[in-house]
């Protein structure tokens, strides 16, 4: 994963990744033919129309089904809501539903989290990637690195065309959910180790 190289540039809310591989996105449109020469600039042609996002990450939150995971949030140390309001930084964030986690966690896990700062900081961390990862910069049936806020690192895999799994386990539900200040990804499950 060393020779894969990440460049962002941000202009007028227009974000642009450009991965190893050659793949180049601007947020989830993956440009198609890049570098044409026109008499008054240069175009790239897009798989897609962007539509510009007008909610943060925190706002996608609060729409869905993300309550608990939102209070776990909150009770971190350092606080890891407040992280996510932070319009000048750009995240990944994979949360699991309300009903991922009811359905998922075993009696009691949740309320020994709680009571447990530390741990509940390390598991809720691991849900946050300091880096914006849409599926259309992954190619299929390969594996990538990233390092979460929690400093571990979090596997990602493109399974398929529509399917992400995530730290081996979580499956991505609904990907590639832009948000002003990064992407949002309902997941599954907790990440867990």
């Amino acid at each position: 994963m060393s020779d894969i190289r990440r460049i962002r540039f941000v202009y007028k809310s227009i974000m642009v990744l450009l991965c190893g591989l050659w793949r180049v996105t601007v947020e989830t449109a993956l440009v198609i033919e890049p570098d044409l020469q026109l008499r008054n600039g240069i175009i790239h042609i897009i798989d897609k129309v962007l539509i510009p996002p007008t909610a943060s990450i925190l706002d996608r939150l609060q729409e869905g089904n993300f309550s608990i995971f939102i209070g776990l949030l909150n009770q971190t140390s350092p606080n890891l809501l407040k992280l996510l309001g932070d319009s000048t930084k750009t995240f990944t964030v994979f949360a699991p539903s309300d009903e991922a986690l009811n359905s998922t966690m075993p009696p009691g896990m949740l309320q020994r989290l709680v009571l447990d700062p530390e741990m509940l900081y390390k598991v809720a961390a691991r849900h946050i990637l300091p880096a914006f990862v849409v599926s259309s910069t992954l190619e299929l049936h390969l594996t990538y690195s990233y390092k979460a806020v929690s400093e571990e690192l979090i596997t990602i895999t493109k399974e398929n065309s529509d399917a992400l799994t995530v730290a081996r386990l979580a499956e991505v539900l609904s990907g590639d959910v832009l948000a002003t200040n990064g992407v949002l990804h309902e997941i599954s499950r907790m990440i867990q180790f």
